[in-house]
């Protein structure tokens, strides 16, 4: 069983690296692969929409997933996957050798 510190410990070593150099919406570009925000809302999406089932009711309907794929290329401004991956693990990385002091 987890305590407080090993939950804290985890959000800051994992999500919360990640959101402090992307948001959510790329962090979920970036965990679809080659495929990106659009490949992971046609595997992922129904899970995720069962997580969300505690706000209400949402739904990933057609426009809100063209919404989503849209902004996320707005975003990544034509950069690919790799380049977006390479960008983010640089910036954990500056954040982990800030930390260290």
């Amino acid at each position: 069983m987890a305590d407080v510190e090993d939950i804290d410990a985890a959000i800051v070593n994992g999500p919360g690296l990640r959101w402090a150099t992307v948001g959510p919406h790329m962090a979920y570009h970036l965990g679809g692969g080659p495929g990106g925000i659009e490949h992971y809302l046609k595997h992922l999406g129904p899970s995720q929409e069962r997580r969300w089932a505690t706000l209400g009711n949402p739904a990933l309907t057609d426009h809100v997933c063209k919404a989503i794929v849209e902004g996320v290329g707005r975003e990544a401004q034509g950069r690919s996957i790799a380049e977006l991956e390479a960008e983010r693990d640089r910036n954990i990385q500056d954040i982990l050798n800030t930390r260290k002091g």
